[in-house]
């Protein structure tokens, strides 16, 4: 165990058997962290370091609520010391304030303010380890030193070339350990790429990163660093759990915990190995504090989805209410509201079984609901902005607001969804000015490595789906068009995915569904091979006779069915490149006999064909429409699993084995690996006769420069 200077006491309060199941007997040792009041002559310097991107400026009155408090705490603590820095694109930060103190900082609070705003930039990215460098190399560290970090998308391209072995990274990881200042995050992106994370725990351990995802976060987190109200201990071995308000920590594994006063932490098996900064056991009594560490603990089974422990649990210390009420069906925010009665913990909250990803699956599979797009909506493009190879044709939108979403298309290995979406018109023939009707269809990414890009959808609803929505208070307002009432759905009230999206299947279940789309994509292709040829042969000594409508159409490249297919597509010329970081995590099935199944797939085909009237043709069209509507309902169905258990982070396969093998995948533009550490991890199950596995790797992918606007 290693020790930190620390700002309060570990005080024992005893230990005791504990029963966690009927076979599951542990000793645990109960501790309280105890405050100890920070004194008026105690002296720290706090940098508070602001990203000046273009991303930071949505969460700009959240910062700069979060600075007014920390100013006005450094004028009430006149030893204290502020210093303010804003960083922005690769190279540039800019000090706004340097050790200054309370009587000089209130004479300049009034101005600061307006030189944050003054100096937020259109940068998209920036660099932390380039401020860190210098800052490390101009403060005088005779006093306690704390750094605090505001940042949006800092982490997203800081430094591609990471890495946490290079000289850069552990000069500045020594010099923090070396002069015991500590590093903290507060950041606006949920995902971290995770060796920033590692680089922080390892060689930084007094490190911590606080995700601000709510309004209030950032004020919370910064007055919990800046009081000082915490105490940073490093358990190296053992298996503790930490009762905490609003979460539950429970690890095995190596790891620094920063916790606050009068937390509970329970250590099984063993005590503590922290004796000499461990006070004598406090009077109280034992038992308030292990029922109470009952009643947290079932919580954490539960939130875990560990609902059959749960259930043991409270049956054992609390009685059968719970495990009865899971036995007959109930709901989750039944069971949740039945953990509420039992364990007496009123803040606990309903769970609402509804998310994003659920949402949008009712709406396309109601055939009395449709989605609609908004032209005039927000968005910016993070694909290869697209243009037809055409010199005497233009396609035009019409005049209408909103268009309908034909589907939603998800990434195979990426976690993205995207809205494919029709778009009525004209083609314009721009010599002579003539039109003709026309459509095309667009893709719009509405959930971006894993992060929603959009706030609100459109959507006419069914009356039953309607009736939801209003229960959960989604429908922001009712927009009245066309003999259509379009309701405008908030999406920032429902979390992304929900677990009941993937805990409907088994892992043995969801692998046959993987080895079924690999089986119908064999017969896809077989199919599409002998249609092709079955064409050419139909067509090459005679051709369909075509009215002027039909050469009219050929004419503007426009299909029988009114789709507009220019003659040739490029990418627009750009002045600008942005790159984002993708997760990648791909599910495949092992050991698939292709050919196999191709020859089973023939001989069926020529036996069907051998007994039935109807030409080949037919039948070979017929198969096609049946196996790609299949093939893509399952394939849907997998990569909403897939996107669910990766965004929450969930090992569904309980996978046998993992490991780490190289990979590359250049750039055609800068010819660079875009594999971040080049390298990815695969892990493989083996479900009785199926084997499974998964690709997880982060890419780097460049993406157009544009600002947000119409699209249509």
């Amino acid at each position: 165990m290693k020790e930190f200077k620390q700002v309060g006491e570990i005080q024992s309060l005893g230990n005791q058997e504990l029963i966690l199941a009927k076979s599951n007997l542990k000793q645990g040792y109960f501790y309280k962290i105890k405050k100890r009041a920070q004194s008026q002559q105690s002296q720290t310097h706090y940098v508070l370091i602001i990203d000046g991107s273009k991303s930071s400026k949505q969460h700009f009155h959240d910062i700069k609520k979060a600075l007014k408090w920390g100013l006005k705490f450094i004028t009430t603590h006149p030893k204290h010391r502020l210093s303010l820095i804003v960083f922005e694109g690769k190279k540039e930060m800019k000090w706004l304030l340097k050790e200054v103190q309370a009587e000089e900082l209130r004479q300049q609070s009034a101005d600061i303010e307006d030189a944050i705003h003054h100096v937020l930039s259109h940068y998209r990215y920036a660099s932390l380890i380039n401020v860190l460098e210098s800052v490390m190399g101009q403060l005088d560290f005779s006093i306690a030193t704390q750094f605090i970090v505001f940042s949006s998308q800092t982490f997203q391209l800081m430094e591609y070339e990471m890495d946490l072995k290079s000289s850069r990274f552990l000069k500045v990881a020594t010099l923090l350990n070396q002069h015991s200042v500590r590093l903290d995050i507060l950041s606006f992106n949920e995902w971290i790429p995770l060796n920033f994370k590692k680089w922080l725990e390892e060689l930084n351990q007094m490190g911590q990163i606080h995700y601000c995802l709510k309004k209030s976060d950032s004020m919370f987190y910064l007055k919990r660093i800046m009081k000082n109200q915490r105490l940073t201990i490093l358990l190296e071995s053992g298996e503790i759990f930490l009762c905490r308000k609003g979460e539950r920590i429970y690890t095995t594994e190596p790891l620094a915990l920063e916790v606050m006063d009068d937390e509970v932490i329970v250590a099984f098996k063993q005590p503590l190995q922290i004796s000499d900064s461990i006070l004598g056991r406090e009077a109280s009594s034992l038992q308030d504090v292990v029922k109470e560490f009952y009643n947290q603990f079932a919580i954490y089974l539960l939130r875990s989805k560990s609902i059959s422990q749960a259930s043991e649990l409270l049956a054992i210390h609390q009685g059968e209410i719970l495990s009865k009420s899971i036995k007959e069906g109930c709901t989750d925010s039944e069971v949740l509201e039945s953990m509420r009665c039992l364990a007496n913990y009123q803040s606990l909250k309903k769970e609402s079984s509804l998310s994003v990803l659920n949402l949008l699956e009712c709406v396309m599979t109601d055939e009395a609901s449709s989605l609609l797009w908004n032209r005039h909506q927000p968005y910016e493009n993070v694909t290869p902005k697209i243009q037809a190879e055409e010199e005497d044709l233009a396609f035009l939108p019409s005049s209408v607001d909103f268009f309908e979403v034909v589907d939603w298309i998800f990434s195979n290995t990426k976690l993205n969804v995207s809205l494919k979406v029709k778009v009525e018109g004209f083609v314009e023939e721009l010599t002579t000015g003539l039109k003709v009707e026309a459509y095309q269809f667009k893709t719009y990414t509405i959930l971006l490595d894993g992060i929603l890009r959009v706030e609100e959808i459109y959507c006419v609803l069914s009356p039953a789906l309607k009736k939801r929505c209003k229960e959960l208070k989604l429908i922001k307002k009712v927009l009245y068009t066309f003999n259509q009432e379009i309701c405008v759905i908030n999406l920032k009230k429902l979390p992304i995915t929900h677990h009941l999206i993937y805990e409907r299947y088994t892992p043995l279940e969801v692998s046959q569904m993987i080895y079924e789309v690999e089986r119908l994509k064999c017969w896809q292709g077989l199919l599409k091979e002998m249609l092709l040829r079955r064409k050419r042969q139909l067509f090459t000594t005679q051709r369909l006779q075509e009215d002027a409508r039909c050469l009219i159409k050929r004419r503007y490249h426009i299909t029988d069915s009114g789709l507009y297919v220019p003659r040739g597509k490029k990418e627009s010329p750009r002045l600008e490149t942005e790159y984002y970081l993708a997760r990648v995590v791909e599910w495949k099935a092992m050991e698939f006999k292709k050919e196999a199944e191709k020859r089973l797939a023939y001989e069926y085909l020529m036996n069907r064909a051998s007994t039935e009237e109807t030409s080949l043709e037919v039948i070979l069209m017929d198969e096609l429409k049946r196996v790609s509507e299949r093939r893509k309902n399952l394939q849907e169905q997998v990569n909403l699993i897939r996107l669910s258990v990766s965004l929450q982070k969930v090992d569904f396969f309980k996978w046998d084995e993992q490991k780490v093998l190289p990979k590359t995948q250049m750039d055609s533009v800068f010819k660079i690996n875009t594999i971040l550490r080049g390298n990815m991890m695969v892990s493989t199950k083996q479900l009785l006769s199926l084997k499974v596995c998964e690709n997880a790797y982060t890419v780097l992918v460049r993406c157009p420069v544009s600002s947000s606007g119409q699209e249509c």
